[in-house]
């Protein structure tokens, strides 16, 4: 494998860093549900599942590169 191959290019890094912090908010997001009852609870599970969304929508990305780029 040459060295090209074994790097890490610099977009698969800020795809990479763009998925965890969409983890990060959705874990945070999901964390403050578990308090929260009513209209309050159900505003939070909104935000929770636009934080998914990000977070799947992150990962496909970051997939596909990898796959198109080998990286």
């Amino acid at each position: 494998m040459g060295r090209e191959e074994r790097t890490i290019c610099a977009e698969r890094k800020r795809l990479a860093e763009q998925y965890r912090a969409c983890s990060d908010r959705f874990r945070d997001a999901v964390f403050g549900l578990k308090n929260l009852l009513g209209a309050e609870f159900d505003r939070a599970y909104q935000a929770s599942e636009t934080c998914r969304i990000t977070l799947e929508k992150a990962r496909i990305t970051l997939d596909q590169h990898r796959a198109e780029h080998r990286c």
